[in-house]
């Protein structure tokens, strides 16, 4: 069985047994179940498994969250706390898994911690948060 399709599996059994975070009604983002390390070249390939906010993600390096790394898009457009953890019309979390959840991407650390991610096809996963298809596809995420 690939990677993938352990990351895959792991993810459901998780989703279903209610472990995973999701949007919070307080201001704040949700705890993360990423805890894995970021490779020490900084970069990554895998799925995204988990979006916190509007600009937080977890790519999978593996089948279990001790494998999954936390990322904060370096290119993600700007929104103030209470909406980057919101499930209102405005939903800039939503935006983001419209954008990212299950796809593969390619992320690379900056200096700072932050990350530059695309998808497969080489689009921006920041740049793609600014479209307007994005954001009417996100309002949908809840």
């Amino acid at each position: 069985m690939s990677n993938l399709a352990k990351a895959v599996i792991a993810f459901a059994a998780l989703a279903a047994a209610g472990f995973l975070t999701g949007m919070t009604s307080q201001a704040h983002a949700a705890e993360t179940v990423c805890t894995g390390a970021a490779p020490a070249d900084g970069v990554l390939r895998g799925p995204v498994l988990q979006v916190e906010d509007s600009a937080t993600l977890c790519v999978a390096l593996g089948a279990t969250p001790d494998r999954w790394v936390r990322l904060t898009l370096a290119d993600a457009p700007a929104v103030n706390p209470i909406q980057r953890a919101s499930n209102t019309d405005e939903n800039p979390r939503g935006t983001l898994m419209a954008v990212a959840f299950s796809q593969m991407v390619d992320c690379r650390l900056q200096a700072d911690g932050r990350a530059l991610c695309a998808l497969q096809d080489g689009r921006s996963v920041g740049a793609l948060l600014k479209s307007r298809a994005a954001w009417v596809a996100g309002k949908d995420w809840r």
